[in-house]
């Protein structure tokens, strides 16, 4: 019996890729106009598919207000078909609380206009994350169709059922091609009829359900206004036009589907682009500190000012949230883009993240303001779940010379005094004036008036914050010089050698490591969507063995200077030269109360076409290694086999285990473990001989847009072959990152939660020495000095707490279980919490035996009972 085939006019319409948005916008307005007109000229065109973005149809909105009555009517009769997505985004470069906010903004916005596409459409994502059938789930969507990442060896149909670690299961249709019908001809019905004679030879061997769909379009490609009449005159009674939705649920009912769990990146039928995590590591790493800004500290922080007072500012979230997602998409945030488009992504990431800082600034001092205690007091934060005592760096102004902290509790915390300068003439000229512009707002007396930098190890309730009073007492002594060791904690002994790496012992196991931080630059012979090898370049260059500079600035912190000489570009490199030296600043510091080593990395990149990484030698034979994912931790080999045998099998890339992560990925085994933290670029590779190293990409530089015939992917250029000199990332660079040593995966989850969480601490009496230019007028709500919102008792990971999307509907917490059993959320008295949905429009009371499974996506919602 034949295959039959629904006919699906569609578009996949890039906002920005090597043209610019401002592009796409003029042309969108004219695009989308001759779409819906079409359609309502062409009642036999049944449904056009528009690429399911609904940023696309605002950006048209915007410039086309007259048109949205019959948009809405398109959209509503379901023949304009658009969403889920507000971007269609990358699933494995972006966190995964981005990902539902995507999704979040995108199902409420289609709903407005008249209809959601119950699909999750995703034609061109870079890889597929294994979490999202319990993402897509959660938004009620029971299939997705996709195009990148299948490996036919281990699923050998393109119809599937795709279950994650929970359980949740969606029906998932692989497209071989979104655009296999992208030109017929309008005149041979015969040369039509046996393309698709064709495709369905192709398609037929991995069909369950007997059924396909030929796309009628092409990235930024017109309507076909002769499709009805092209499909008419071939004559065949297995080719139709239908609904898409209808056609999809339909197929998801065949009997005996495979079940798949995972990630689906393999690169067998399609490029992945399985390096594009360290493109344009520049704005790679800002997108992280984006994102961590927003997640981690602005939507916890409003959740609970809204909480103390009932200020609502959603819309201004919202709105950065937006700009964010803009850069979301898979060519914007892989950055496979135009220089100029690269530009433009990185020019609205750092507005978003002036916003989002100007907007905690705000509320700190907000809070401040309404605390009722002495002039020398200040607030810690702490937007974990989790009650925290951590030790912490910051400024503060005392009237004290030799101080100490006190909490609301009245219990004292010792301060080291790391500076201090008398800054009492600065602190009474602005208390002259600042006092009576703030309505007579004062935290100043007579003085004197001390500028400190301190180290304090503060106590802190869950997801809140605590008021601590400047009072006199004696100072800590600074931390002694160890006798044996650079830096030295209770779990840790560093040594730091000549050449700039690291010994380190860790107590608890009395382990040995070595060459911690070795860096390691090699050729990169590929483009802004590849890392690519070279054999005729192989020259790889080490740290190991250089002159490095080793500076001690105290008993916590490590300055390292190395210089590498480095080929100046492939062709040097080619030749065994090196002509140019790259300079590499390591700041690296031990805090007293945790097994971790924070690092800060400068490089000062002086060459093109390489790529520089650091390396942790753990000492721990792995097959496999670990990773967090967009919710949860995944396990992924460290060899693959088809790495061997790949050219000859005609696979479209070299198969390869450089592998994305949220914020941590970890080697295991022998009693012990050993882990990458970072907030910057999220790319690592598991390396050596028995496969023990973690290799750590700090940087790319490469040329190209795009190349043809790289060495580990042969054929066409991806994108255009256009020059990039911006990509080349001449110049200096930081990047941030820690090396942890935690006794379990749950201490490895929580350190890396509280690194990319950082304790914020805001004094107003220093903030206000800042001579800001908005001055507060002393009409703050009266907050307490003390506050806590809730706390998880369980093992979990993190993912946020903020408002709910909905007036009135209280916060919502997300976590997910890192292991089989219960989970409670302990809220405020007067507080009731339930368990809602992705979407937060399903509610129920969490039973009292109720446990959940690993890997399982948990979201409360938290109101008034």
């Amino acid at each position: 019996m034949p295959m039959h085939f629904t006919v699906v006019p569609h578009v996949h319409w890039d906002r920005e890729w090597y043209f610019t948005q401002q592009k796409s916008q003029v042309y969108l307005n004219r695009y989308l106009s001759d779409v819906m007109d079409a359609l309502d000229a062409d009642p036999s065109i049944p449904q056009y598919l528009f690429d399911a973005q609904t940023s696309i149809v605002d950006d048209y909105l915007a410039d086309h207000p007259e048109r949205e009555p019959q948009l809405r009517r398109l959209v509503s009769a379901r023949r304009l078909l658009t969403d889920p997505w507000y971007t269609q985004c990358d699933q494995l470069v972006v966190h995964g609380e981005s990902i539902v906010r995507n999704l979040l903004y995108g199902t409420r916005r289609a709903r407005e206009l008249g209809h959601c596409l119950n699909v999750g459409y995703a034609p061109d994502c870079f890889g597929q994350a294994a979490q999202l059938p319990q993402i897509m789930a959660g938004f009620g969507i029971p299939s997705v169709m996709f195009k990148r990442g299948i490996d036919a060896d281990v699923i050998p149909s393109d119809d599937f059922i795709w279950e994650s670690d929970d359980g949740s299961a969606v029906y998932a249709y692989h497209l071989l091609d979104y655009m296999n019908f992208r030109s017929p001809s309008s005149a041979d019905a015969t040369k039509n009829a046996a393309l698709v004679e064709k495709i369905e030879a192709e398609y037929e061997p991995r069909s369950l359900s007997g059924e396909a769909f030929l796309f009628n379009g092409f990235d930024q490609h017109p309507l076909r206004a002769d499709i009805r009449e092209v499909v008419d005159a071939m004559g065949k009674d297995n080719v139709s036009f239908g609904d898409l939705e209808g056609t999809v649920l339909r197929m998801g009912q065949t009997p005996g589907l495979p079940v798949y769990r995972g990630e689906l990146t393999s690169g067998m039928t399609t490029r992945v682009h399985k390096s594009i995590f360290s493109s344009r590591a520049d704005i790679k790493a800002l997108n992280s500190k984006v994102e961590n800004e927003l997640i981690r500290i602005v939507e916890p922080l409003q959740a609970i000012y809204h909480g103390l007072t009932g200020r609502d500012e959603r819309a201004l979230v919202s709105r950065i949230w937006k700009r964010v997602m803009e850069c979301s998409a898979h060519d914007s945030i892989g950055c496979c883009n135009s220089d100029e488009v690269n530009r433009d992504i990185a020019a609205r990431l750092r507005a978003a993240m002036s916003a989002a800082t100007e907007y905690e600034k705000l509320t700190y001092r907000q809070i401040a303001e309404g605390v009722d205690v002495g002039p020398a007091s200040l607030q810690a934060y702490n937007f974990l779940p989790w009650e925290r005592t951590q030790e912490v760096e910051f400024s503060l102004l005392s009237p004290f010379e030799s101080l100490a902290l006190q909490d609301t509790r009245g219990r004292r915390c010792a301060v080291e005094v790391l500076f201090s300068r008398d800054v009492t003439s600065e602190v009474l000229s602005v208390s002259a004036w600042a006092t009576d512009a703030s309505n007579g707002v004062s935290r100043y007396g007579a003085g004197p008036w001390y500028e400190c930098r301190v180290r304090a190890e503060l106590s802190l309730p869950a997801m809140g914050y605590e008021t601590f009073a400047v009072v006199k007492g004696k100072a800590l002594e600074h931390c002694p010089t160890s006798p044996t060791y650079d830096l030295e904690n209770d779990w840790l002994g560093v040594k730091a050698s000549p050449d700039g790496t690291l010994e380190v012992t860790e107590k608890r196991t009395g382990h040995v490591y070595h060459q911690m931080l070795e860096l390691v630059d090699d050729v990169d012979a590929g483009d802004s969507y590849d890392w690519s090898s070279d054999p005729e370049a192989p020259l790889v260059v080490s740290s190991v063995g250089s002159a490095a500079e080793v500076e001690r600035l105290d008993g916590r912190r490590l300055r390292i200077r190395v210089g590498m000489m480095l080929p100046r570009n492939r062709a040097e490199r080619m030749e065994g030269h090196c002509s140019v030296e790259e300079k590499v600043e390591l700041l690296v510091a031990l805090p007293s109360d945790r097994p971790m080593l924070h690092v800060s990395a400068k490089v000062a990149n002086a060459a093109v076409d390489h790529r520089l990484r650091v390396l942790f030698p753990a000492d721990i034979p792995s097959d496999v290694s670990h990773a967090d994912q967009t919710f949860g931790l995944i396990e992924r080999p460290t060899r693959l086999a088809a790495s061997q045998t790949w050219r000859e099998r005609g696979w479209n890339e070299r198969p390869r285990t450089i592998e994305p992560m949220q914020s941590l990925c970890y080697l295991e085994g022998h009693g012990r473990l050993v882990e990458l933290v970072t907030d910057s670029v999220k790319e690592y590779q598991v390396v050596g001989e028995q496969m023990e190293t973690i290799a750590y990409t700090l940087m790319r530089s490469f040329t190209k847009m795009g190349r043809p015939d790289l060495p580990d992917r042969p054929g066409r250029e991806s994108g255009k072959p256009w020059d990039t000199p911006d990509a080349a990332l001449l110049g200096t660079h930081e990047f941030t990152f820690a090396i942890a040593f935690p006794a379990s995966r749950a201490e490895a989850v929580r350190l890396a939660s509280e690194y990319t969480t950082p304790v914020r601490v805001h004094q107003a009496s220093l903030f206000d020495m800042s001579h800001d230019e908005f001055i507060f007028g002393g009409f703050s709500p009266k907050v307490p000095a003390s506050f806590s919102a809730l706390r998880v008792e369980g093992e979990v990971q993190h993912s946020i707490f903020k408002l709910a999307e909905d007036e009135g509907g209280g916060c919502v917490l997300r976590v997910t279980s890192l292991c089989d059993g219960p989970v409670q959320v302990v809220p405020r008295e007067g507080e009731e919490v339930l368990l809602t949905n992705l979407v937060e429009d399903s509610d129920h009371t969490q039973g009292a035996e109720e446990a959940f499974v690993s890997n399982q996506i948990i979201t409360y919602r938290i109101r008034e009972a």
